[in-house]
């Protein structure tokens, strides 16, 4: 038995044979278990700085809009900790449209839910990121963008008040969701 176990060590030691690693399924599954418990705590770690989330929504979904939209916010100084597509259930839409009380929010719910939208967690060496990311993306409403902020992003790249482009968490609850 240990002359046949030397002869296949010898081959594997000239390249000719692969060598089978022994593996202890307690010691495997304990670095596992331990790999798994290093990734849940990095997922963990709290950020010290005030960060935003922007949504980017079906209608920019191009993979150069979504270039040149990021491009825009890293040209002033903003950092993208995050990014993951999604595609938004319907529920979910309508919860996040409930601000609207004197509109019918289905148009809105529809465009969110017409294809994946892009999630940007977005982080500025500044205080007040949030204000930031609200000042540079602009108003919800695109007509309202359109005229009183016209170097905002949703001046710049929405088509209409429902197909508005993206929009920014308002406040540190909103971003937490």
């Amino acid at each position: 038995m240990i002359k046949a176990e030397l002869e296949k060590e010898k081959l594997c030691m000239i390249g000719k044979k692969e060598r089978i690693p022994i593996i202890d399924p307690v010691i495997a599954a304990r670095e596992s278990a331990e790999l798994a418990e290093i990734k849940r705590k990095a997922e963990m770690v709290e950020i010290d700085q005030e960060v935003s989330v922007v949504i980017i929504k079906p209608e920019l979904s191009s993979e150069d809009m979504l270039q040149e939209i990021k491009q825009n916010f890293a040209k002033d100084g903003f950092t993208i900790l995050l990014e993951k597509n999604i595609l938004i259930e319907r529920e979910v839409a309508r919860n996040h449209y409930s601000f609207l009380e004197n509109e019918d929010d289905t148009n809105y719910t529809e465009n969110l839910c017409s294809n994946q939208s892009t999630i940007l967690v977005i982080v500025k060496n500044a205080e007040n990121s949030i204000q930031d990311v609200l000042s540079k993306v602009g108003p919800f409403n695109y007509e309202h963008a359109k005229n009183s902020f016209p170097e905002s992003l949703v001046a710049k790249y929405g088509l209409s008040n429902v197909q508005n482009g993206l929009e920014a968490a308002q406040n540190k609850e909103q971003a937490n969701k």
